[in-house]
């Protein structure tokens, strides 16, 4: 059996902060293969983006515990030094991160952005390093790039900066994509040609891409397989194909059954009672409990673990039985 390009096994990500453990993150582990999309999905405060700081080894320095595994091509990104670590960022393992807004530098060109990273991992004379930005802008689809080297990240739109974070990222043309929201606050029709563009680069360079996103449309037209996350865990993870058509935990219904239908002239949308419980207040037992219209007494005092309920299928509900829905 070929092992995965990506492990993650048992990742737990903990804050101190005035002399409490705030767990953010507790116990969550899967696989990504060679080639594959794996969907994390969930609400705000889940954890997503955690987990995807944790694989870069982006997570604050100071007042964080970090344990578990993970594993990339045969290195333990756990245990490697920074310096080893910076030498894989950008390189093997690329981000695009949540708002490109915030992520460009505002006092650096477009052009010098991009040429940064050919300088800093293939060596790139600054001149080598402009002409292959120029290359990768019209890779992302920007037209006259040439012309665009030279503006800074406000002289650009929304869509346009998005394009140029995917260009950075894919610079060196990386094994592993991690996509952090990469279509929030863009309009339907940008969101489109940007999930359309990012499908076209990771069948031509044979990515493997995590995508983190609240959009289950997004999910649905990108992914091949999804873990649905809620309150620092994973609760489902299944093939998309089999979520959408069979989604097992309460949890992935809900989120499930709040989009809008199409065939409804006036769809009567349905919400999820409450919000995600803050660090400090998680409830015993389930942690999506006090939320879930199915629960069980058995589910306020009980946590129920992530267990393999078929071939393809993980779920941590007492409700899941194995080979089959809810009982």
């Amino acid at each position: 059996m070929t092992a995965p390009l990506l492990s993650v096994q048992d990742l737990r990500i903990a804050f101190r902060s005035q002399g409490c453990r705030l767990a953010a993150v507790d116990g969550v582990s899967f696989d990504l293969a060679a080639g594959e999309t794996l969907g994390i999905v969930g609400e705000s405060g889940s954890g997503k983006s955690l987990t995807a700081l944790a694989i870069i080894g982006l997570l604050p320095k100071g007042g964080v515990e970090l344990s578990g595994n993970i594993r990339y091509d045969g290195h333990k990104l756990h245990q490697m030094p920074e310096a080893e670590l910076q030498r894989l960022r950008g390189n093997s393992i690329a981000m695009i991160f949540q708002e490109p807004a915030t992520a460009l530098n505002p006092v650096f060109t477009i052009g010098d952005q991009i040429a940064e990273v050919f300088m800093q991992h293939r060596y790139a004379s600054r001149r080598e390093a402009l002409d292959r930005a120029v290359d990768m802008l019209r890779l992302v689809g920007i037209p006259a790039p040439e012309r665009r080297l030279s503006d800074y990240p406000h002289q650009m739109s929304g869509g346009m900066r998005q394009r140029v974070m995917i260009s950075i990222a894919l610079a060196c043309e990386p094994k592993l994509l991690i996509a952090d929201e990469p279509t929030t606050a863009l309009d339907v029709t940008i969101q489109a040609q940007v999930l359309d563009l990012l499908r076209e680069l990771k069948d031509r360079l044979g990515l493997s891409v995590i995508l983190i996103t609240h959009s289950l449309g997004v999910v649905a037209e990108f992914v091949d397989r999804v873990a649905v996350m809620y309150a620092g865990r994973i609760v489902e993870e299944a093939p998309t194909a089999d979520l959408f058509e069979k989604p097992l935990h309460p949890y992935t219904q809900g989120l499930l059954a709040s989009i809008p239908p199409i065939d409804d002239e006036v769809p009567r949308l349905h919400s999820i009672v409450g919000t995600v419980p803050p660090l400090h207040q998680l409830p015993a037992g389930c942690r999506f409990h006090p939320r879930c219209p199915v629960a069980i007494e058995e589910c306020r005092h009980i946590d129920p673990p992530l267990r393999r309920v078929s071939p393809r299928r993980q779920a941590a509900c007492h409700l899941v039985r194995a080979e089959g829905g809810n009982s």
